[in-house]
């Protein structure tokens, strides 16, 4: 909406990118000449005036040339910080402004072909580290085009109109009973928040309205799903020693809807609590494989096909998990399947049902034995109590 707020956008999308450029270290003899080239390429990209009408084509040569010594500045200055001066940082600056005046002309621009509720969520869109990562090669407008078209992005969002009366005590929607037959002035929502203007009973209640039906499409999209694995005592071993010591276990929470964390897991919520003895290794990466595998079989056998993530406090799987030809064969069955690293401390859900919860696997024999002890503990104690 406001087009400082394009720029500081684009300047802190800009200045990240300066962090990630590869280093360009430079030997001594050669260091003073690469500044100066720098320096004077930089220069030269300054003398372009703003005031001159350029046309479309002669901007993005300029821009591509701007953008070439740009990078060349980060690469030379992250590779030798000593050669950063205040001399050389502002002539830095003033290219970003030279830049970013022309990207902020094609931004409104593409702006100007919205409608009037349409906004553009430029931050979004230069917040998503693949189109931050395009500024350096593609104009602006190529990647505006692209973002817009991204279905998982939404950079455009409907603006809200509201509406004051004189006394403007309070904003209203359109149509709300106590407007009627008044003097209406409408203002965007942000205006009034500024203006510390309060909402109407009516504006309070259509985003009550808004946010269930957001939930509701959410749950019909996504399902998320918490998982925790562990290797343990094997308490079956206590009753048959030819089991082994230890058992691999893990731990499955499985929930309707996108949810960024376990604090955000209802009661209505949960579609199934799941523990299963998993095959024995002492490399636990496999058993979290493993309990991601069984995640998105039992999410396919429902019949679900859209949007699938799952949290594990395994960082090694989260960036590994799609070179295992498994995983990579069941996550086809769903528009998309994202593995998302949580912390051990807020993955407690799925750690408790590890916890809280027991898996004796032992033979039918094993089992008769055990219920037949358990059955004659119960008589004696009935037996106890009636003789009392």
């Amino acid at each position: 909406m406001f087009e400082t707020d394009d720029k500081s956008v684009l300047l802190d999308a800009y200045n990240k990118i300066a962090s990630s450029i590869s280093k360009r270290p430079v030997a001594k003899d050669k260091y003073m000449d690469i500044r100066a080239e720098i320096i004077k390429r930089i220069d030269k990209s300054l003398l372009v005036s703003r005031d001159i009408y350029f046309t479309e084509l002669e901007k993005q040569h300029i821009l591509k040339e701007c953008k070439s010594t740009y990078k060349d500045y980060c690469g030379f200055i992250n590779g030798n910080p000593t050669a950063k001066t205040t001399q050389l940082i502002e002539r830095k600056n003033a290219l970003l402004d030279l830049m970013i005046s022309f990207e902020i002309q094609s931004i409104l621009r593409f702006k100007n072909g919205l409608g009037e509720d349409l906004y553009l969520d430029l931050r979004s869109i230069f917040s998503n580290r693949k189109y931050k990562a395009r500024l350096m090669k593609d104009s602006v407008q190529v990647i505006l085009k692209d973002a817009v078209d991204d279905p998982e992005l939404s950079a455009i969002k409907k603006v809200q109109l509201f509406y004051t009366t004189r006394a403007g005590k309070k904003f209203h929607l359109q149509g709300c009973p106590y407007c009627a037959g008044k003097m209406l002035c409408a203002e965007y929502e942000y205006m009034l928040i500024d203006k510390r203007i309060k909402p109407c009973r009516c504006v309070t209640k259509n985003n009550e309205i808004i946010k269930e039906k957001k939930l509701k499409e959410q749950e019909e999209q996504y399902i998320t799903a918490f998982v925790d694995e562990s290797l343990r005592d094997n308490t079956g071993h206590y009753f048959d020693e030819t089991l082994g010591m230890k058992q691999n276990v893990f731990s499955i929470l499985m929930c309707k809807g996108m949810l960024r964390n376990e604090h955000s897991v209802t009661e209505n919520g949960i579609i199934g609590q799941y523990i299963h003895v998993a095959e024995r290794t002492e490399q636990l990466q496999y058993t979290t494989i493993e309990a991601i595998g069984t995640v998105m079989l039992k999410a396919s056998l429902t019949g679900f096909s859209k949007n699938l993530i799952i949290y594990t406090d395994n960082q090694g799987v989260c960036n590994t998990w799609r070179k295992i030809p498994a995983l990579e064969f069941l996550a086809r069955s769903f528009s998309t399947v994202k593995i998302r690293f949580i912390r051990r401390e807020k993955n407690k859900l799925a750690d408790h049902l590890i916890r809280d919860n027991d898996i004796i696997v032992i033979s039918k024999e094993k089992t008769k034995k055990l219920l037949e002890i358990y059955s004659s503990s119960q008589e004696q104690k009935s037996y106890k109590k009636n003789d009392w």
